[in-house]
């Protein structure tokens, strides 16, 4: 008998630290939003610094709700990570089991079409707004961001109770909402509001504040180095949520031209919160 209790204690120890190593240490939890957030790329409405910080990828961020949306703002500093978001995107991922899965998902912005680049390049050459030369760099950082804004009018999105998956328009009736903007040393701020009702049960009750929500921020950092070959084809595999449609999680490739290697580094984070109840 003894033996086999032993047995048993020495078996529950094994599978108490297999589960301990398969998720993470503890849970966050979301803090209720007393007040509205106007969702413009601005941190008016939080605390800054934002409550998270991971140093790997050095993004700040902050997630709450009230009662109807979930909201997360994202500030980025580092101008690696700016110019990754910019140029292909950030996906917001949830996972209502709180895990790592890619139940719901945000892409945005979208990554610019050869078409769209060629229009946008067409029309500054037209305006004569090509140069940037001799330009002061406010100005010409505000200048890229305006162009920027024009375009990211549009997400892509999947997996949500009542919107299709595809593309959706900024503003939109569903009312999931994202907001981007940069202050004068490129630092970007990019916010979301995410209506429960949109991929939760809704309303949600007081068995609601042990609901774990598993958030995942992914995005692409690319970076140009010098190739030892020519080798030919192959362009970039970002992975994601690409223009093309939604695949879970991020890639990595390269392409080669010149002499030159283009090779994409992806970046993910993962957070568990307990939702809010006041």
């Amino acid at each position: 008998m003894q033996t086999k209790k032993k047995y048993i204690l020495i078996l529950s120890g094994i599978l108490l630290s297999l589960f301990m190593s398969c998720g993470p240490s503890f849970i966050y939890k979301s803090y209720w939003q007393k007040t509205p957030v106007v969702i413009d790329g601005k941190t008016n409405d939080w605390d800054v610094p934002l409550r998270f910080f991971d140093p790997k990828t050095r993004l700040n961020y902050s997630v709450s709700n009230d009662g109807e949306n979930l909201y997360i703002c994202i500030r980025a500093t580092d101008d690696d990570n700016v110019s990754a978001i910019t140029h292909d995107g950030l996906q917001i991922w949830i996972d209502t089991t709180g895990k790592k899965g890619h139940q719901v998902g945000i892409l945005c912005p979208i990554p610019l079409t050869k078409e769209q680049t060629e229009k946008i390049k067409s029309r500054d050459e037209m305006q004569g707004t090509t140069d940037y030369n001799g330009m002061p760099d406010t100005s010409r950082m505000n200048r890229i961001h305006q162009r920027f804004l024009e375009y990211a009018r549009q997400m892509r999105v999947s997996g949500f109770k009542i919107v299709p998956n595809g593309l959706l328009a900024l503003p939109n009736v569903y009312n999931i909402n994202l907001g981007m903007s940069w202050n004068n040393s490129n630092v970007l701020v990019y916010e979301a509001s995410i209506p429960f009702k949109s991929f939760l049960k809704y309303p949600l009750s007081l068995s609601d504040s042990t609901r774990s929500l598993g958030i995942t921020f992914n995005y692409t950092i690319t970076h140009r180095r010098m190739s030892m070959g020519n080798s030919g084809g192959g362009g970039m595999n970002r992975g994601g949520m690409g223009a093309g449609g939604m695949n879970a999680g991020a890639g990595t490739g390269g392409s080669h031209s010149g002499g030159t290697e283009t090779v994409g580094e992806p970046e993910t984070i993962w957070t568990p919160f307990r939702l809010s109840t006041k």
